[in-house]
């Protein structure tokens, strides 16, 4: 996974992230940490697993106390911007399976149900 996702150029990331990621996991893991702005999680405080030695990768979140308006400290703050990482910038980036539309459509669903106010 490291290899295509870290180290390949952007032609193989292409052509072989959805094989060693779950995309859509990865479009509703990126809009639930950006939804709770989750400073911590876009780095660490994550586990990568997959049910089976075939079967792609999927991102869980894990120790979600630094988000919501409150920082490592246990501060509040005003949260601002987005939250990304190396592995989110390039699926936008790149646009791979149309993870930009994916990422809207997606949203838009979430604010209808999950993410309503």
């Amino acid at each position: 996974m490291r290899s295509t996702i870290v180290l390949s150029d952007n032609e193989d990331f292409i052509e072989n992230v959805g094989v060693v990621l779950d995309q859509d996991n990865a479009v509703d893991y990126y809009l639930f940490i950006n939804l709770i702005h989750a400073l911590d999680n876009t780095g660490k405080n994550t586990f990568v697993a997959s049910y089976t030695n075939n079967s792609p990768f999927f991102i869980m979140p894990w120790d979600t106390e630094c988000s919501w308006g409150l920082n490592w400290l246990k501060e509040k703050y005003k949260p601002v911007g987005y939250s990304s990482n190396g592995l989110f910038d390039r699926l936008i980036e790149t646009n791979v399976g149309d993870y930009n539309q994916n990422l809207k459509d997606r949203w838009a669903e979430l604010r209808q149900s999950h993410f309503s106010e």
